[in-house]
C-alpha cells in the first residue's frame, strides 16, 4: 500500500474511532438527567457521569486529532471494557449481548492497533506530527508522539518508550 493511501486510511480510522466516543459524549451532555438515571439504575453513581463524558470527549478528540493516540486508546479500551461489564451483563438478551460484544471489539481494536499509528502505518496528518514539525505538516512518517522500539526478540513494542526494551 502506498504512503498516501496509508495516511488516508490512518486518518479515516481515527475519524471512525473518534466518532462513536464523541457522539456518546454529546448524547450524555444533551440528555444528562437521563444518562444519570440510566447509570444509577445499574448501581453506578451519577456523580461519575462527568468523568465518563470527559473520557469520551477528551480521548475522542485526542484520537481525532492524532495527539497522544496510544494513551487515549489505552484509556478508551479500559472504558469500553468497564462499560461492557457494568452495563451489558444480561447476555441472554440479544441486544445486551450485541452491546457487550461491541464494547469488547472496540477495546480489542484500540489495543491491537492503537489508532493506526504503529510502525508501518504512519500518521503524518495528525496534530502531534504538526506540533513536532514546527506547525508544518511533515513530509515523512518519522514523527510519532511515542517511540516505536524493536526489542531483542524482533517484536515491536507499540505502546510506550518506557518498557524494558526501551531501557525504562
Amino acid at each position: 500500500m502506498s504512503l498516501p493511501i496509508r495516511e488516508a486510511a490512518a486518518l479515516a480510522g481515527r475519524l471512525l474511532l473518534a466518532a462513536i466516543f464523541l457522539h456518546e459524549a454529546y448524547a450524555k451532555l444533551t440528555g444528562y438527567s437521563a444518562a444519570v438515571a440510566y447509570s444509577e439504575a445499574f448501581g453506578v453513581p451519577g456523580k461519575l457521569l462527568p468523568l465518563a463524558i470527559t473520557v469520551e470527549l477528551g480521548c475522542g478528540l485526542l484520537i481525532l486529532f492524532g495527539y497522544y493516540t496510544r494513551a487515549a486508546a489505552l484509556v478508551l479500551a479500559g472504558f469500553c471494557v468497564a462499560t461492557a461489564v457494568l452495563f451489558h451483563t444480561k447476555l441472554g438478551v440479544r441486544n445486551e449481548l450485541l452491546h457487550f460484544e461491541k464494547d469488547f471489539a472496540i477495546a480489542g481494536g484500540l489495543l491491537v492497533n492503537p489508532p493506526l499509528t504503529q510502525a508501518g502505518l504512519p500518521t503524518t496528518v495528525s496534530f502531534s506530527a504538526v506540533v513536532q514539525n514546527g506547525g508544518n505538516v511533515p513530509l515523512s512518517a518519522a514523527t510519532y508522539e511515542l517511540t516505536v522500539v524493536k526489542p531483542a526478540d524482533g517484536s515491536t513494542c507499540i505502546w510506550c518508550c518506557c518498557c524494558s526494551a526501551a531501557g525504562g
